[in-house]
């Protein structure tokens, strides 16, 4: 993909005058910061390079340091990445897993997702595993939904590029974990998140729920997905 494609994507849709989201959305690779929880062995540092290896050139990555520990692996790393992201400057974000693999059309596809997303979009999950067929493809950045997958559980938005879970069914937000999001709907998200987590609730288990309740702010990658899992279901982030 040529540099030129890659320093400015426009949205073709308006936004609303939501505070802290410009009428006219523009997606620049240099104004997205991509953060993900990096374990310090031999195999984090592998994946972080795949991870590298698969963003379009000019946005700026932080390995977030982890520790390995049944909690954080549980439920704390979306939170921990959710507030490094706060902390910093970049005027839109990407958390995600280490062992994402991104579309290699990333920039427009994104844009063209986020074109059906409306007004009030906090969040996009940008992978959900069911829809790519995690643990059951060789990946194709074709729609190939499991086999369990059923229609009804997403209502579709604009042109069908991303979707709303419509209830509680058996596909998550995650496979891998990878959220496109602003930092004042990382803000929304964190609250929600800090509202709904309880315990040691399973993080995408709580992600799930928060996009069940609030389908007008939380969407998914429908068609097609915006990146896979590179083990295909096999690895943990």
């Amino acid at each position: 993909m040529g540099l030129a494609v890659l320093a400015v994507v426009g949205i073709l849709a308006r936004f609303g005058d939501r505070e802290g989201v410009p009428r006219l959305l523009e997606l620049a690779a240099q104004d997205i910061g991509v953060y993900y929880m990096q374990l310090d062995n031999r195999l984090g540092r592998l994946r972080g390079q795949h991870l590298k290896a698969s963003l379009p050139h000019g946005v700026h990555i932080h390995a977030v340091k982890g520790v390995r520990s049944y909690r954080n692996y549980l439920v704390e790393y979306p939170r921990t990445l959710m507030q490094e992201y706060i902390r910093g400057q970049h005027r839109y974000g990407i958390l995600c897993d280490s062992d994402t693999v991104f579309h290699p059309d990333l920039l427009k596809r994104l844009t063209m997702a986020l074109a059906d997303a409306g007004p009030r979009w906090d969040a996009l999950h940008m992978c959900p595993g069911c829809l790519w067929g995690r643990q059951q493809h060789d990946y194709t950045w074709k729609r190939t939904p499991e086999r369990h997958v059923m229609a009804s559980w997403f209502r579709p938005a604009g042109q069908g590029r991303v979707a709303a879970f419509t209830g509680p069914n058996s596909c998550w937000v995650g496979g891998p974990l990878a959220v496109f999001t602003t930092r004042p709907g990382a803000r929304s998200l964190l609250n929600d998140y800090n509202a709904m987590q309880h315990g040691l609730t399973p993080c995408d288990v709580t992600l799930n729920r928060i996009t069940v309740q609030y389908p007008q702010r939380y969407f998914v990658a429908y068609n097609p997905p915006l990146c896979v899992e590179k083990d295909r279901g096999s690895s943990q982030h």
